[in-house]
């Protein structure tokens, strides 16, 4: 059985002296001081005029949905429960995959705001694209995956072993924690480290992206209250 000294190993803690995150208090200090990157950005990419595009429907409801998961993971850390937190920072992380790959390739973003039953683009298209050329996006996603799915590491996560003098022990508890404390500083900078993300791919919306020939079709003209029509161009 994986100790969790040798579950720590594959981690790799240098992230969290770049951010000074030394204890929980200053992890998850770090962790909700980051959704304003993603705010920062979403102002970037929605503040460029009156009109309303499909582009602007969609990175609207990306950057609804990047609250969701950023706000949910800071309790789920909070809560000491590994098995919410980095099932919505996977969920999160694939979030910055989709922006990321519709910024690359605007003649799809149809398919993220057209009918719900419609197939749309797989999420594997969208990691997979951010793994190639996303920089760090692989190394992330692969660690979060390790825990969100019914793997070693996530199932060990309740487990230890303990030496005593009568012998080894393995303890287990039903209730979630995390498997170290490491893991859950890990759960924090990862937080920020997406929140980052959602903040770069987000002004680059803004500044290079809204519209272009693909994107331009105008859906609507937003007011208070309003509700936006489903149409448009794309």
């Amino acid at each position: 059985m994986v100790t969790p000294a040798e579950r720590d190993a594959a981690l790799d803690p240098r992230v969290l002296g770049r951010l000074g995150i030394t204890d929980l208090e200053s992890g998850l200090a770090v962790a909700r001081g980051a959704l304003s990157l993603v705010w920062e950005g979403g102002k970037v990419a929605l503040g460029g005029g009156p009109d309303l595009y499909l582009v602007h429907v969609m990175v609207a409801g990306l950057l609804a949905r990047a609250q969701g998961f950023h706000k949910g993971a800071v309790a789920a850390i909070e809560a000491d429960n590994p098995y919410a937190a980095f099932t919505l920072l996977r969920a999160y992380a694939e979030n910055v995959a989709a922006l990321f790959y519709v910024r690359d390739k605007p003649q799809t973003i149809s398919k993220f705001v057209g009918d719900p039953n419609s197939p749309g683009v797989k999420p594997g298209v969208l990691t997979n694209y951010a793994k190639k050329h996303g920089g760090g996006f692989a190394a992330i996603y692969e660690q979060l995956s390790q825990y969100a799915h019914p793997a070693s590491r996530s199932v060990l996560a309740s487990q230890d072993i303990v030496e005593h003098e009568e012998g080894t022990r393995l303890v287990w508890k039903s209730a979630p924690q995390f498997g170290s404390e490491l893991d859950r500083l890990m759960a924090c900078a990862w937080t920020f480290e997406l929140a980052e993300a959602h903040g770069a791919l987000l002004r680059d919306f803004g500044t290079g992206l809204l519209p272009t020939p693909v994107t331009a079709g105008r859906v609507a003209t937003p007011s208070a209250g309003g509700p936006i029509p489903a149409s448009g161009g794309g």
